[in-house]
């Protein structure tokens, strides 16, 4: 080999190594082992796991090797100045308390087919979560189902309450007669989730799905596994709220006769089952929401837009949820670490999540309890979660910190930068390196991080960055009308517009019926950006009430309408 052609691969494999360690991993993987005299990793990457692909015990105490760049998690100093905490309302019930998920689902269509959805909710889920009754059944074939958390997979360091739903194809919902029967369904369930244990090596499934075989540690082809992430709401007693902050849908597409193994590569026949491909690719199938993750599963997203209405997630915000949805990372089973494997034992585990009391139960691998090992070894506050009067864990925060949390995530939600972490924390656990904002903007980010988050595209100054990309850049501005900034708000909101060309303007706080409130601007201006506040007050000086308004700009034949959500 000549030797800059030999140079150049050399330069290619150094490119690659930091790239893959890099890229998808969850802010809390970086970890600061302190000499190694606690290895928090070996709960995600153990040694010679069965089902799993990789095996990295031996990398544990260097994985990963470079800084944190998650700043909206461990940098809150950031997200205030994009936020400020005194625009954020005193009171956030109303805004808990108010239903985004169902609006979503009923824009969405009644077809049950997935991908058979209107619009950006093509691909959004067919479950209503609120019809799920005794045994966890909801509708459509979905069940749900109690797990096990994880380490910091808790309300109190996520700042969230995580619901999960399972379905299998239809065939395993079916007797041998082709007729659905629950009976049927519940026992290919368990002898899934035996499976997924290894408990289960051999035979088939049963009834109509008796030609399936039970493959250990692996999913059959159709598995559709839902999580919800909820707001965290101090008033409820389970502190799980009405509003919805996100949903995540993996769909096991490919069956495994045509799931290939190799990183970088996605065979025809893959192609072929994947909705993601189906859809024209992932950078087609983003307006979906959708990602494949080379492993078999179309993983597909939805997430919260500055006014709080459920949007499909982009490629970039997706990507991070490869980090554990991935067969490529360590020693998860099927692209799961959080799912069926972990679901609490019998009966008690077909049900929605309850995080006030469960049972630490007994880790062959560790040969203890596992969140019992974690709370004597873990630096930082961790050792504080406290435990309930039966032995069982109670992962939840204290009211105040529920409070704090659901605040820094609004800040998240209204700068619109998941990409810049969406678990938020209150304060480093203790164990976590700190955000490098000098590496972060240095340049070289495409060099250690998956090319589909392209971080080099926003600005990480102070400033509304999802109103900076909607309104553009340079000249020829279009017309457009930014959303408002806070949102939802009590004491006031920034409307931010701009204007391609000059002319007179128009524009408006007007009521749901059309009937105007405010008139804010109303007079010729010149083509360019422009800012206004809304105070909340109406035409008379009086305080408007609490609810929906629609803001209105128009310029000769021009129109663009927002919805801006006032609380008191």
């Amino acid at each position: 080999m000549k030797p800059v052609a030999a140079a150049a691969l050399s330069a290619l494999v150094l490119l690659a190594l930091p790239l893959w360690a890099q890229t998808l991993i969850p802010p809390e993987c970086y970890l600061d082992q302190k000499n190694n005299t606690f290895n928090s990793c070996k709960y995600c990457h153990m040694s010679g796991l069965p089902g799993a692909l990789n095996n990295e015990i031996e990398r544990q105490g260097a994985f990963p090797a470079t800084e944190n760049l998650f700043l909206n998690v461990l940098d809150p100093a950031r997200l205030d100045s994009l936020v400020p905490p005194a625009t954020i309302p005193v009171d956030l019930s109303g805004y808990l308390d108010r239903d985004n998920y169902h609006p979503a689902l009923a824009a969405r269509g009644s077809d049950p087919e997935v991908g058979a959805g209107q619009g950006n909710l093509k691909f959004f889920p067919d479950l209503d979560p609120d019809q799920t009754g005794p045994e966890g059944f909801a509708t459509n074939g979905w069940r749900a189902f109690k797990w096990k958390p994880n380490e910091l997979a808790w309300p109190r360091y996520n700042g969230r309450i995580q619901q999960n739903w399972v379905r299998l194809a239809d065939k395993f919902q079916r007797a041998a007669s082709g007729a659905y029967d629950r009976e049927t369904y519940k026992g290919n369930l368990d002898l899934l989730v035996e499976a997924l244990r290894g408990t289960v090596q051999s035979g088939t499934y049963l009834g109509l799905a008796a030609d399936e075989p039970v493959v250990p540690y692996r999913f059959p082809a159709g598995t559709e596994i839902l999580h919800y992430l909820y707001y965290l709401d101090p008033s409820q007693p389970d502190m799980k709220a009405r509003r919805i902050k996100e949903v995540r849908w993996n769909i096991k597409s490919v069956p495994e006769q045509y799931n290939q193994t190799y990183f970088a590569y996605v065979s025809p026949k893959e192609k072929e089952y994947s909705y993601t491909y189906r859809e024209g690719g992932e950078k087609a199938a983003a307006a979906y929401g959708l990602v494949y993750n080379q492993d078999g599963w179309d993983i597909i997203g939805f997430i919260e837009d500055p006014q709080g209405e459920l949007r499909p997630q982009t490629a970039g915000e997706m990507s991070q949820c490869l980090g554990c949805h991935s067969g490529r990372m360590s020693s998860i089973v099927d692209s799961h670490w959080n799912s069926l494997q972990r679901k609490l034992p019998g009966e008690a585990g077909w049900t929605l999540q309850d995080y006030r009391g469960i049972p630490d139960d007994y880790n062959a691998y560790l040969g203890r309890g596992e969140t019992g090992e974690i709370f004597e070894n873990y630096e930082g506050d961790a050792s504080r979660m406290p435990t309930n009067s039966d032995g069982t864990i109670n992962f939840l925060p204290t009211p105040q910190e529920a409070d704090a949390l659901t605040r820094r995530y609004y800040q998240i939600v209204q700068s619109q930068s998941y990409y810049l972490g969406r678990d938020p924390k209150l304060g480093n656990p203790g164990f976590l390196r700190q955000p490098s904002v000098e590496k972060f903007r240095s340049g070289d980010q495409l060099a250690l991080w998956y090319p589909a988050l392209d971080f080099s595209r926003f600005d990480l100054g102070p400033q509304i960055t999802a109103v900076e990309e909607e309104l553009g850049a340079g000249p020829g501005l279009p017309f457009a009308l930014a959303p408002n900034y806070p949102n939802p708000f009590n004491a006031g909101t920034q409307i931010r517009y701009q204007l391609e060309q000059a002319g007179p303007v128009q524009l408006e706080i007007r009521s749901l019926a059309g009937q105007v409130v405010r008139v804010l601007v109303a007079q010729a201006q010149a083509a360019g950006r422009y800012q206004v506040q809304w105070d909340g007050m109406d035409e008379q000086g009086r305080a408007a009430g609490s609810g929906l308004y629609l803001c209105q700009l128009r310029q000769g034949g021009l129109r663009e309408t927002r919805k801006l959500l006032l609380l008191r």
